[in-house]
């Protein structure tokens, strides 16, 4: 249900029913959630000493030595407080967006564990592990996507028809989707945070489309 919506509804206010109000607060309360919960997360982070670890065969990497790491808890955290306060959770692709964000962020938060216990950048998942749990993660939310009736037509920009109808095929396109996406921002994170500037205009921009569709 939509907790905002279901609550303008009780109170006979229709202003919470339109899309961009109700995106408009999610962002608001992300983002001063992700405010107010950051410099706490930090200070028990630093107190904890769960930092950075250094890669020893990158000289460049030893300048982050004492850096926090697993922020991006507190991104997933505001993000699914403020969804779950403003969109319709009976909608599938809702579903499939929050799992996606927790089965990934489960993943990640495992591979940095692994990495501070050890007291060591190379350590955590290996590859093949990191993988084969991202594909995991990637099937079931697909799976509900395509039970959902997902549109398996592919689309390109500017288009306003299909090139083609991928049938089942689709199911292999859109693992490769979320195994590319997922691998491109740890690419471009690499080891110095080089993904910032980059994921804010991707965000935005499927912010964009997400709100134009509906």
């Amino acid at each position: 249900m939509k907790m905002i919506y279901e609550l303008s509804s009780m109170l006979h206010l229709n202003l919470f029913s339109y899309i961009s109000v109700r995106a408009g607060v999610a962002f608001v309360l992300a983002l001063g959630l992700t405010m107010y919960l950051m410099p706490k997360y930090l200070a028990w982070a630093i107190s904890k000493k769960t930092q950075q670890p250094i890669n020893k065969y990158v000289p460049s990497h030893a300048k982050k030595v004492g850096t926090p790491t697993m922020g991006g808890i507190v991104f997933i955290v505001a993000t699914l407080i403020a969804s779950l306060l403003t969109v319709d959770l009976f909608n599938p692709y809702i579903i499939g967006g929050l799992m996606t964000i927790v089965g990934f962020g489960l993943v990640g938060l495992k591979d940095d564990l692994g990495k501070i216990l050890a007291a060591d950048n190379l350590e955590g998942l290996s590859a093949k592990s990191k993988m084969a749990l991202l594909l995991t993660v990637s099937m079931f939310v697909i799976s509900i996507l395509f039970f959902a009736g997902f549109p398996t037509q592919l689309y390109v920009p500017f288009l306003k028809t299909p090139l083609f109808d991928m049938g089942l095929w689709s199911v292999v396109f859109w693992i490769f989707v979320f195994l590319a996406t997922t691998n491109a921002v740890n690419l471009t994170d690499g080891l110095d945070g080089l993904a910032t500037v980059p994921s804010i205009v991707a965000l935005f921009t499927l912010g964009v489309i997400v709100y134009v569709t509906g």
